[in-house]
């Protein structure tokens, strides 16, 4: 519609604006361009706004990505409403209406679904499309329901053990090890320090009590 832009140009500009910036401090500063070449810096030490910028890209890419990955939208009424928990009761099996809220807002944040006041949704037109096309409702559980679980069952094969991976982890001290130090050094990356979680909410404002999200 003109005069209005859609969610995957908004998405575009905000990866290729911050593209832009990362691109214009790295020449600025004469910082080779990252690379695969065994010499490239393994940490540039950005300033925090350049940083945000990497951060923006890569969270906007997941989002896109995001998108297509819910399976619960013929369980919202085309031009109609549904609270989270008929969502939650209409699902076969029914599910905690808690789950089936955290998992709606996950893919509200991506343009996949709204929701309005009193824990009410309705459909964008990214979540319609897949409501009223069955190939494309087919084609999303092809990927979630067969190639994920494909993945999964991967590593017991691979493992040769029936459990999942973080069971079979907490069973072999060495890999339990081995797993805290790969943690640690995933948080020495930008935006995934545990530092984040409670500098960034006023948890202070907050009673004793269980936390809904």
């Amino acid at each position: 519609m003109e005069g209005r832009s859609s969610r995957i140009a908004i998405l575009s500009g905000i990866i290729a604006s911050n593209t832009a910036k990362l691109d214009k401090y790295l020449y600025i500063n004469k910082i080779s361009q990252p690379s695969l070449d065994e010499k490239c810096l393994d940490s540039l030490n950005l300033p925090r706004d350049i940083q945000e910028a990497c951060a923006a890209i890569a969270h906007e890419l997941v989002s896109l990505h995001f998108v297509s990955s819910i399976d619960v939208p013929s369980l919202v009424p085309i031009s109609d409403f549904a609270t989270f928990a008929q969502i939650a009761s209409r699902r076969k099996p029914p599910v905690s209406k808690e789950i089936v809220k955290r998992l709606l807002r996950h893919s509200i944040t991506g343009g996949f679904f709204k929701e309005h006041e009193n824990e009410v949704v309705s459909h964008t037109a990214s979540s319609r499309i897949m409501a009223e096309d069955s190939n494309i409702r087919d084609w999303v559980k092809l990927e979630v329901d067969g190639v994920w679980g494909m993945a999964e069952n991967a590593f017991s094969l691979a493992a040769g053990t029936p459990v999942p991976f973080y069971e079979a982890t907490g069973r072999n001290i060495e890999l339990t090890k081995k797993f805290g130090s790969a943690l640690v050094a995933e948080e020495a990356r930008f935006g995934l320090s545990p530092k984040h979680l409670f500098m960034t909410y006023p948890w202070l404002t907050i009673s004793h009590s269980s936390i809904n999200c």
